[in-house]
C-alpha cells in the first residue's frame, strides 16, 4: 500500500513539475497565481517571464544534452534566490516565470542578466558562456477610486 501512495504523489508532482527542472510547470505555477489571488496577495508580486538569450544556438550548436544541462545550471540559480513565499516555474524548453515579491524585483532584474557565466564544456572549446534573458515583466498597480 505504501507503494500506490507514492506513486499517487508522483503522479500529482508530474502534474505540476516540470521533469528537467522540477520547478513548476504552467500547470503548477497557474495554481500558484490562483492562489495568491484567491487570497488578496497577488498585487504584493511582479511577475516575470524570461528565457536564455540565444539558447536556441547553444542547443543547435552543442546538442540537447549540453543544453539541458545548461537549463539545470540556470534553474538552480534561479532557485537559489526565489525565497519560500516567491514562485518559480519552467514552461519548457528555455521559457521560465516568476512571481517575485515587489520589493525584490530590481534584484531579480540583476539575476536575470548579466548571470553568472556557466563553465563552458569541453564540447564547447572551454569558453564560458553567459545566461542572460530576455524578459517582461507585469505588475499590478492600485488604482484610486475617485
Amino acid at each position: 500500500m505504501a507503494d500506490k501512495g507514492k506513486e499517487v504523489n508522483v503522479q500529482l508532482n508530474n502534474r505540476t513539475t516540470q521533469y528537467l527542472t522540477g520547478l513548476y510547470n504552467a500547470s503548477g505555477y497557474i495554481q500558484s497565481v490562483e492562489r495568491l489571488n484567491r487570497f488578496k496577495k497577488l498585487q504584493n508580486y511582479t511577475a516575470f517571464f524570461f528565457n536564455i538569450k540565444g539558447f536556441g544556438n547553444i542547443n543547435k550548436k552543442y546538442g540537447s544534452k549540453e543544453g539541458d544541462e545548461i537549463i539545470k545550471r540556470y534553474a538552480m540559480k534561479l532557485k537559489a534566490f526565489v525565497q519560500k513565499d516567491e514562485y518559480l516555474g519552467h514552461l519548457g524548453e528555455d521559457d521560465f516565470v516568476a512571481l517575485i515579491l515587489k520589493a525584490r524585483r530590481d534584484t531579480f532584474f540583476g539575476l536575470l542578466c548579466p548571470a553568472e557565466s556557466l563553465p563552458g564544456y569541453p564540447q564547447m572549446d572551454r569558453r564560458r558562456h553567459r545566461a542572460c534573458a530576455d524578459f517582461g515583466q507585469f505588475f499590478q498597480k492600485r488604482l484610486s477610486r475617485p
